[in-house]
């Protein structure tokens, strides 16, 4: 990567790599705090069938935070399952008070990115921003061979390199999870999952008739669903 654009980008952000100021230690000290809520929010996902990745992402794998951040988090499904997993997050996250929403945002969920075992490798266009942000992805969540082939996939990023980090706390789901795999895992869980990517394409359905100049970048597929809405220019897929 450039190394002129990769300043500017942190510029943008406020916090230079070399920054070692007062200001910056402090916000340290918010990063630190919010990590071990973090980490307690994320033990939800142990109760939910078909989940097999969870990183942390956005400003807490940047290390940009302050005291009103959410928490980003990228989940990888099982194939066949995602709109089964991004709804029932949705439930189980608002039930918990815990999901980000127009109401509150800090130390809440923003469920925004969704991906399955086949989509391992993340959609373009791979500009300095998204090298950034995957770069420096924190696993939480999931087998470590899973992880591996993860990074490996995504090596687009940069040089991404596994480490035994302490926040890896979970490496699979509970018995409730794996009990509700085998009970959503045949035909009802086949139907389940049409309903649930039926109700998601009828809501996001709305955004065709958005100006142009809204600042969101939208895909919503089988294998893919990123949800970031005043990100980017817009880029919309639907299959």
């Amino acid at each position: 990567m450039n190394d002129l654009a990769r300043e500017l980008f942190y510029k943008r952000l406020g916090r230079l790599p070399s920054d070692f100021s007062i200001k910056r230690r402090r916000q340290d000290v918010v990063y630190d705090k919010k990590w071990f809520l973090f980490l307690k929010r994320v033990a939800v996902f142990r109760y939910m069938p078909f989940i097999r990745l969870v990183f942390g992402a956005g400003s807490m794998a940047l290390k940009n935070v302050h005291k009103n951040s959410d928490f980003d988090v990228l989940i990888c499904a099982k194939h066949g399952r995602i709109f089964t997993v991004r709804f029932l997050s949705i439930i189980l996250t608002a039930l918990l008070r815990i999901r980000r929403n127009k109401y509150r945002s800090s130390n809440c969920l923003c469920l925004n990115h969704f991906i399955t075992l086949k989509s391992y490798k993340l959609s373009p266009p791979y500009d300095v921003s998204w090298m950034e942000l995957y770069k420096n992805l924190v696993p939480i969540y999931g087998q470590k061979e899973a992880i591996l082939n993860f990074l490996t996939q995504n090596n687009w990023a940069g040089e991404i390199t596994y480490k035994n980090d302490l926040r890896h706390i979970y490496e699979g789901g509970n018995k409730f999870s794996i009990y509700l795999e085998k009970v959503l895992g045949g035909r009802v869980g086949d139907l389940l999952e049409r309903v649930f990517k039926y109700l998601l394409l009828l809501k996001f359905y709305r955004f065709n008739n958005l100006p142009k100049s809204r600042r969101d970048r939208i895909i919503i597929s089988d294998e893919e669903m990123e949800l970031h809405l005043e990100a980017r220019p817009r880029d919309e897929v639907i299959n």
